[in-house]
């Protein structure tokens, strides 16, 4: 398979890395856990939106999606959907 072909196991394990790494910072914090502003909710919410809206979309075409369609599934705006992607 080359490079450019579509690879759900990688997109899988990748998206299971961030999820085990987002468990272990939670558990890290403890007592000592303080609630979350509300921008880091929003970019919590909005990754959580890019993740499901591209793993649907790789099972669906079979490949992996444009930023572009990601924005259209998800619903936000492309820009959002390029930062949030920085962000993972």
């Amino acid at each position: 398979m080359s490079d450019a072909e579509f690879d759900a196991e990688s997109i899988a394990r990748q998206i299971r890395e961030v999820e085990a790494k987002a468990l272990e910072a939670l558990r890290k914090a403890g007592p000592d856990f303080e609630p979350l502003d509300d921008e880091t909710t929003q970019m919590l919410k909005d990754v959580n939106q890019v993740v499901r809206a591209e793993r649907a979309l790789a099972t669906k075409l079979g490949r992996v999606p444009t930023a572009q369609e990601i924005a259209e599934a998800a619903s936000l705006p492309l820009a959002r959907v390029d930062e949030v992607r920085r962000v993972r």
